[in-house]
């Protein structure tokens, strides 16, 4: 496994070779670290389907039917603080939650404010990827541990 920085997020890179293991510590120090996103090829396509949002990070892209349906870009702005920003885009609105991605450290306090009120927003869609995600392999009470990470900023 390896930590790689994206041009939107830090994320979890897990090993094929050693699934269960990889996938564990990703998991754990990502609900330590809630700002690095797990990538697995190809369940995180499975995962979002038509109609979920994989989850909250610096960068966030809300397609124009999403956008619609949290009432448009004035309702959206005024949910958010004003620190987050919302830049327009051709196919929908891009919401930047500070000015570089941001790790977070729950055990320092370290909540990732700006992702949290992103998160509260789109939690509806991101349960949707939750239930059609594959679970990580992650041994035992892998299904419930899966659907915590994709909550992880929401609590």
């Amino acid at each position: 496994m390896r930590l790689a920085r994206t041009t939107s997020r830090f994320a979890f890179e897990c090993s094929r070779d050693d699934k269960e293991a990889s996938e564990t510590h990703a998991w754990k120090m990502s609900m330590r670290h809630p700002g690095i996103d797990i990538v697995r090829i190809p369940f995180d396509a499975k995962a979002v389907g038509g109609n979920g949002i994989q989850g909250v990070n610096w960068l966030t892209l809300l397609d124009t039917g999403t956008l619609e349906q949290l009432g448009g870009l004035k309702a959206l702005r005024s949910q958010l603080p004003a620190e987050v920003e919302l830049l327009e885009a051709r196919h929908g609105t891009l919401v930047k939650t500070g000015p570089a991605p941001m790790t977070g450290d729950v055990d320092h306090g370290e909540m990732l404010p700006l992702y949290r009120e992103v998160y509260r927003l789109l939690a509806p869609w991101i349960a949707i990827a939750a239930d059609q995600s594959m679970a990580l392999r992650l041994g035992g009470g892998a299904i419930p541990r899966t659907e915590a990470w994709y909550r992880r900023l929401g609590t």
